[in-house]
């Protein structure tokens, strides 16, 4: 027994749009204080490893060089992955990253001695410190106007400069010694 059923348009009911309400926005003050822990957890992160840093640095018996760099390379390499997380691999933490491997670099060829740089190379320094501030500033710029800036990229633009900032103070303070 075969039953022959057409179904014509007509009869097919049309799909309902749904109805679900769209989440309510949170208070303008909750965004602000969860905002401002981000930032105080970010803050007490790197003051932590700092401190201790400082603090082994004035005893008695301070930590070698290239252990103090290491130590120091545990706050770096976390927020190298929190900004990665957050942004992948775009032309700022790209740029950012080469900076600080350089500087990194740089230091470890400073603190063993195997190399002592010249004059051309502190005033290269200088310059390329003008260069990176002014590309970092762009960048900066850039994120603020698409509102993808995060706190660790945020850190993380700070990095850039301070890494840039420490591998000058670094060859400064090898010539003194």
């Amino acid at each position: 027994m075969t039953t022959d059923t057409h179904v014509t348009t007509a009869e097919v009911p049309e799909p309902q749009p749904a109805t679900e309400q769209p989440a309510p926005k949170k208070p303008w003050w909750r965004r602000f204080l969860r905002g401002l822990l981000h930032v105080l957890l970010a803050l007490v992160f790197w003051a932590f490893f700092i401190g201790v840093l400082l603090d082994i640095q004035t005893s008695k018996r301070p930590m070698p060089p290239f252990v103090a760099l290491l130590w120091i390379n545990v706050p770096i390499g976390f927020t190298v992955f929190r900004s990665f997380r957050r942004t992948s691999r775009e032309w700022d933490w790209c740029f950012i990253t080469m900076i600080c491997l350089y500087a990194e670099i740089v230091s470890c060829l400073l603190i063993s001695g195997a190399w002592l740089p010249d004059i051309h190379y502190l005033r290269g320094l200088l310059f390329g410190f003008v260069f990176v501030a002014a590309v970092l500033a762009i960048g900066f710029i850039q994120r603020l106007k698409k509102r993808g800036m995060s706190i660790p990229m945020v850190v993380y633009y700070l990095l850039g400069l301070v890494s840039t900032g420490a591998a000058h103070v670094l060859t400064q303070l090898q010539w003194t010694l």
